[in-house]
């Protein structure tokens, strides 16, 4: 049975906390610190503008789930979104050599159980509009049977 709270779990878990993410964490500016939900982003942008005070040391990893496509009784494919943040004096070198760890950490495609996961699609490199961070996105594609 297709259990999108685990996938989404287990997803998650392999960078913030599992064995499989352990380069990726020592690329980021405070390790498992820097891996956040986007939503948790929210609390850094205040009515007049961004404050970063509490923010995680970047580059930091904000993690979102996206929708899910796929027929009850067939395959379902959850999308999966990781937003690589950076400084912006830093430019993207350090996103693009943690948009690769990621990559890794997700190797081989069948490293979450019952499921099959891939790169679906690496955004372009670009400039986050409100709080001003060099970002880019790496957006993962996780099939598994309805």
């Amino acid at each position: 049975m297709f259990d999108l709270q685990s996938f989404t779990s287990q997803v998650y878990a392999r960078l913030k906390s599992d064995a499989a993410g352990v380069s990726v964490r020592a690329a980021l500016g405070a390790a498992a610190t820097s891996i956040v939900h986007a939503e948790e982003l929210k609390t850094y942008v205040k009515k007049n503008g961004v404050s970063t005070v509490n923010a995680p040391l970047r580059p930091l990893l904000a993690f979102r789930s996206g929708p899910v496509a796929g027929n009850s009784y067939d395959m379902r494919i959850p999308l999966y979104t990781w937003w690589i943040y950076d400084d912006p004096e830093e430019g993207y070198w350090r996103i693009n050599g943690v948009q690769r760890l990621i990559e890794q950490a997700y190797y081989p495609p069948f490293c979450i159980p019952f499921a099959h996961i891939t790169t679906a699609n690496i955004g372009q490199e670009t400039t986050d509009p409100v709080l001003g961070w060099a970002v880019r996105t790496l957006q993962l594609a996780l099939t598994a049977r309805g």
